[in-house]
């Protein structure tokens, strides 16, 4: 499954992944723009996956 699309769409996939199959680790590899894509990341992407697991 390719992961493309908006912080949204990247945190539903994860959330997906943890809740159906159980993945508890992930690692990252950015195509290109390597800074802006790995802060995104970090700062929107992952604590709105926490967020929908705890929630």
């Amino acid at each position: 499954m390719p992961f493309q699309g908006n912080v949204r769409q990247w945190g539903d996939q994860l959330v997906s992944l943890v809740r159906e199959y159980g993945m508890n680790g992930f690692v990252y590899w950015p195509d290109a723009d390597h800074l802006r894509q790995l802060t995104l990341f970090a700062l929107e992407v992952v604590p709105a996956v926490r967020a929908a697991l705890a929630g």
